[in-house]
Order: C-alpha cells, then structure tokens, then sequence
C-alpha cells in the first residue's frame, strides 16, 4: 500500500483507549478517566484484519495508558493471529507492567516501549503527578525478566529535565535495553514547553560515550547509535528539527474509531460506519493513507489541537 508521493504505508497506530492514570504536564495534566465511545474489542479486530488486508503489517498499541483496559493482552493476542500481521508491540507508560508483563509475553508481543521522562523520583513525580517511578522500573525489570526486547521513550523540555539523559544512560549501560530521545512536539499542552533538539542531546551524549551511527533500522522513524562502551542503542526521534516525512510510513487511529493520516492533523476519517463492513474498512485505510500530506504540519487550520491522549500520540 503506497500513498500519493510514493511512500509505503505498512504501520499503524492503534488507540484503545484515552484514559491514563498519569497526569503527565505536556500530555494530559487534568486527566482522562472517559472511555465512553471507545472501539470494542471485536471492532478492533475487524480493523486489525482490514489493514492487513489493505496493507499493515505492524501494529502499535498505544493509549491513553493501554493498560488500563483491562482487555489490552486479549486485543493483542487477537491481532498476533491475523495473517498478514507480523508484529504487534506496545507503548506504556510502564506503571501496570509489574502486574502485566508476563500476560504480554504469553500474549506474543513483541517489543515494549516505556515512556520514562527522568529517572529521578522526585522529577518524576513532579512531571507525572504521581510517585510511581519504582513501579516503572520495576516493569522493565519484569519486561526484560519476561524476555520481551525494551525500548524506552524519553522527552526532554527545557528547563524541566534537561539533564535527566545522564541518569537514564544507565539503563542501556546495564541492559540491552534502547534509550530513545523523543523532540516534544507543539500538539495540545505540548505548545506550553519548549523542546531540546536530538541534535543538542546527541552530543551531550557523545561527551559521556563516543557514539557511531547504528545498521540497525527499526519499523519507526528512529535514527540509532552505538557505542562499544554501551549494551543497548541510543536513538533520536526529531519531528521538529529535522523532519523524516519523506520516509513516514504509518497512520493512526484513535480509540474512537478516527482513522488520521498524520498526527499533525486535526482531521481524519470516521470509520466506525463500516466497522461491520471489511471492504469499507479496507477501503477507508487505503484512502487514509493516499491522503496522507507530504509533510506534518503543527500549525494552519487543519492542525491538531487535541491533547495527546486522546490522538494516540
């Protein structure tokens, strides 16, 4: 599946829900207990087997915090044994993990990213509203117990935790676990913070470990490096100062059922008409993803304004 500019469109990511039990200040600070209109999990699995069916091969799970529907392994479980799809993987904030690693492994998943901001308690609780970052490092520990491949997905603000890169190098110091830096993008509270660029972080982190770029690729938009002095990878995910449209290859859907062609934008198309209706469906993903634009955009009318909750982010 191809879309006007050539691209090819293989991975999409799947919303179950917006809720979270974080309170995290550039995503959603006042919250998000309402999951009122959120897709079932049969409806999810008719997505599932109409976007293999037009094309995806991978799959994301994404909230909201995904763990707080209760049926998250069961809808991943599901999307594992549809033909054509071949990884489905997970994006938590890793609070539930202690409780839910091993039900994801023997559900197949096949990666975890844990968004993880700071490694200091006190930062932590700060960002989030909640002190809960033993609970956090608790679930990689359960992940990586488990046998399940960690990745773990930091955003940076300025004046916030600028520094906090330093403390969460030891994680891919003493595991093979990849350290991912994630540039804040100016969508919902996200335009209240500033954003530290890859590119400052990068060489930060070259002062600590000489880094040389990676051979490993993987199904995102992440550029990855390596250093003999470390066990897992470090990788930059730079939205804003230096774009990767020209090789975007997803589309998302939110937990109501709103297939978008580009995070950026605020609009996108209404599925759940032909949630029923496998050709529709089809259908709607392959015009999702000719109508993918060539590049985001976080400002103009059609810009997304919503909290990052509530998009998938």
């Amino acid at each position: 599946m191809k879309d006007r500019y050539g691209r090819k469109i293989e991975y999409l990511r799947l919303s179950i829900t917006p809720r979270c039990n974080l309170r995290c200040i550039y995503c959603a600070p006042e919250g998000c207990t309402d999951s009122s209109g959120a897709l079932s999990d049969d409806d999810i699995e008719n997505i599932g087997r109409a976007s293999a069916k037009a094309g995806i091969r991978y799959i994301k799970i994404t909230g909201g915090e995904p763990l707080m529907r209760r049926s998250c392994t069961g809808i991943i479980r599901r999307l594992k044994a549809i033909d054509g799809i071949e990884e489905v993987t997970l994006t938590t904030n890793g609070t539930l993990l202690p409780e839910y690693a091993e039900e994801l492994a023997s559900a197949g998943t096949d990666c975890v990213n844990v968004s993880l901001d700071t490694a200091d308690a006190e930062q932590y609780a700060a960002m989030t509203g909640f002190d809960m970052l033993d609970r956090v490092e608790s679930g990689i520990e359960a992940l990586c117990g488990a046998g399940i491949p960690v990745r773990l997905n930091c955003v940076l603000l300025g004046g916030i935790n600028d520094g906090a890169f330093r403390e969460l190098l030891r994680f891919p110091e003493t595991n093979n676990i990849d350290l991912r830096f994630i540039e804040l993008m100016p969508i919902g509270h996200g335009k209240e913070f500033s954003f530290i660029s890859g590119g400052s972080i990068y060489q930060e982190i070259s002062r600590i470990h000489p880094l040389s770029p990676s051979r490993y690729r993987s199904r995102g938009p992440a550029v990855y490096f390596e250093s003999t002095e470390l066990i897992g990878r470090i990788g930059f995910i730079s939205a804003v100062s230096r774009d990767f449209c020209k090789s975007c290859n997803r589309i998302r859907i939110t937990s109501d059922g709103i297939l978008k062609p580009c995070l950026s934008l605020g609009i996108g198309i209404d599925i759940k008409p032909y949630l029923h209706d496998e050709t529709k469906l089809c259908e709607a993903v392959r015009d999702a993803a000719y109508q993918k634009p060539p590049m985001h955009c976080f400002c103009g009318s059609n810009a997304e304004t919503a909290a990052m909750n509530t998009i998938g982010g």
